[in-house]
């Protein structure tokens, strides 16, 4: 199988495509290369995203940025300036808010609902509504530490109700193999 690393751009990884199929390699590990790669891609956009953002320093770009590095689940410990700088903004807009400046409450009820989905969504055990307040809140780029929880237990959930699925279908090759056995 091959071994992709996040530093191998599209051109090298073509390359390295056509010299896989030449020397024989399954279709299939040529597509999880290929996967993996997209997933390296994303990984490094998702790092340059923080970076911009970080620099910026305003709570849009620091959520898209969260938001991307969501998506493409990179580590907490990349994601955690971010995320620290997102909590900072939040407490000092909370303090305006306090003392009569309503600015961002909007996008804040935004991720509150966001937020209360993710808690139904968990407490439900569905797939589909997993999926989609997942989505979502990968989607708000949500920066509390309470709310990342939250999005990590969703996750988890989901994984757990995948697993879950995968071991209540039927195997058929085991029965189709009995029945050819039977037969003989």
């Amino acid at each position: 199988s091959l071994v992709v690393q996040d530093g191998v751009d599209e051109e090298e990884l073509e390359r390295a495509m056509v010299q896989g199929r030449a020397a024989g390699l399954l279709p299939a590990h040529l597509d999880e290369a290929r996967c993996t790669a997209e997933r390296a891609a994303l990984r490094r956009q998702a790092r340059e995203e923080l970076g911009r953002a970080l620099e910026a320093g305003d709570e849009e770009s620091l959520r898209r940025a969260v938001a991307c590095a969501d998506r493409a689940m990179l580590d907490t410990r990349e994601v955690q300036p971010a995320v620290e700088r997102l909590e900072q903004l939040r407490h000092e807009a909370e303090a305006r808010r306090a003392a009569g400046d309503n600015e961002g409450s909007a996008m804040a009820q935004g991720r509150d609902e966001v937020v209360l989905q993710l808690k139904k969504a968990i407490k439900r055990r569905d797939f589909q509504h997993l999926t989609k307040a997942i989505h979502d809140a990968e989607g708000a780029g949500l920066a509390d530490r309470k709310e990342r929880a939250l999005l990590a237990e969703a996750r988890v959930t989901l994984k757990i109700i995948v697993a879950r699925r995968e071991t209540e279908r039927p195997r058929r090759a085991p029965d189709a193999e009995g029945e050819a056995i039977a037969a003989t």
